[in-house]
């Protein structure tokens, strides 16, 4: 009943707020708060499946990492069987794939810090209730790419609008869009791009790209896909030029460290300087 009767407080404020403007719009208010109640319950429940869903998913996950801990060598040795005369290629693609998903999932565990802990500090200094709550919330939603952090800044907004009223809900949402537009179109790019070792402009053409072909999904695998590509076409330009493609170690192994990139191969090249100028061969007579 608080919760309701706060609700209804902010929208009628709202109401005439906009009509001491002489704005024609007219917010439907319910005549009971039968209809809220029900509202709510039903989006009581919503969160409840929604969580619960997410915990079994966590709980899956954890399942199959520890399955992986314990018996991954010998899975990827049996595998490793599969290609017989192959053996190179295997333990580079392995290598790879292995290599840049952990860089992204770094990358990505360093946002969420930040933005947990921007929305938080943010929240705290406006004096928006459960903060705290709000900033580990986001932290867990950075981890969803495009809609997570706005998801989580978007919950503090309506809070502080339920709770301190307009002016309050207002500074929330100028800090929100602050935060949101640093975090996707300077900090988030960067860190990316650098834990991914592709160019900041790539990971978000990636993201973008993503998540137009695949949705939330798409955005997911977007900057890892491209990061692999990066490898792999890295792997073939220097194939190109002669030298080892799959960067083997003199004992045979290949390291994260040397694995080949794209953009770094034709950074080399580029510092090598132009070729050697050589004479141009002239036909007999000619000079």
């Amino acid at each position: 009943p608080t919760l309701e009767s706060r609700a209804l407080a902010v929208v009628r404020s709202l109401q005439a707020a906009i009509d001491s403007a002489g704005i024609p719009l007219k917010l439907s208010l319910p005549s009971a708060t039968s209809g809220i109640s029900t509202a709510g319950l039903g989006s009581v429940f919503g969160v409840l499946s929604g969580t619960l869903g997410t915990l079994i998913n966590l709980l899956l996950v954890v399942v199959i990492s520890i399955y992986l801990l314990v018996q991954g060598r010998q899975l990827i040795a049996t595998m490793r069987r599969l290609f017989p005369g192959r053996e190179e290629v295997y333990d580079f693609t392995l290598l790879a794939v292995g290599t840049t998903v952990g860089q992204y999932a770094r990358g990505q565990l360093i946002m969420s810090l930040v933005m947990g802990t921007y929305t938080g500090v943010a929240m705290t200094i406006i004096g928006v209730p459960y903060a705290v709550v709000l900033g580990i919330l986001t932290f867990f939603l950075e981890f969803l790419p495009l809609i997570g952090a706005p998801i989580g800044m978007g919950l503090a907004v309506l809070i502080a609008l339920i709770f301190k009223g307009p002016f309050v809900g207002l500074l929330a949402l100028a800090v929100a869009v602050g935060g949101h537009a640093i975090e996707a179109y300077i900090l988030g790019p960067r860190v990316t791009g650098s834990a991914t070792r592709i160019h900041p402009l790539v990971a978000m053409a990636a993201l973008l790209i993503g998540a137009d072909l695949g949705g939330i999904l798409g955005a997911l695998f977007g900057v890892p896909i491209a990061a692999l590509l990066n490898v792999f076409l890295g792997a073939l330009y220097r194939a190109r030029r002669g030298e080892e493609a799959l960067s083997a170690s003199p004992s045979g192994e290949v390291h994260a460290e040397a694995l080949p990139r794209l953009s770094e191969e034709i950074s080399e090249t580029a510092e090598e300087g132009p070729l050697e100028d050589k004479p141009v061969p002239h036909a007999a007579g000619e000079r």
